[in-house]
């Protein structure tokens, strides 16, 4: 596993981890791809594929109702190369319960305006879901 990643996955909770591994789960037996774990994912279509996850709702005790939407975290380096390399990106939104609620494949052009440079980006699933926010 390269340095970035072992750096990214040391800063993010335990859960976050979990809940990774079961989108990763999900991304495999919908799409049909065995998930690497390096850099990248995985391929799909023949092209390069990350597999991003988050919860449709998580605790958050600095807003009044002590929740807010989940977000996929988008470390700049990854995007950067899927840009590169024409890459896809599979968003895997879950539930508390790490219940699949919905997946899409997103090229990495598809989201690249959204993405800040020389950070990790954090995206509400509302912007690659927007069909599901009344109903989620």
């Amino acid at each position: 596993m390269r340095t970035e990643t072992k750096h990214f996955y040391s800063i993010v909770s335990a859960k976050a981890v979990e809940n990774g591994m079961a989108a990763e789960e999900h991304a495999e037996s919908i799409y049909n791809i065995s998930v690497t774990n390096e850099f990248i994912d995985a391929e799909y279509k023949g092209l390069p594929l990350e597999v991003k996850s988050c919860q449709s709702w998580v605790v958050d005790e600095n807003t009044t109702t002590g929740r807010r939407r989940g977000r996929f975290r988008i470390p700049y380096n990854q995007h950067e190369y899927l840009m590169k390399t024409n890459g896809l990106y599979a968003f895997i939104l879950q539930d508390e319960h790490r219940r699949l609620i919905s997946s899409r494949v997103v090229s990495a052009s598809h989201i690249d305006n959204l993405i800040n440079n020389n950070v990790v980006t954090s995206l509400a699933w509302t912007n690659i879901f927007h069909e599901l926010v009344s109903v989620v």
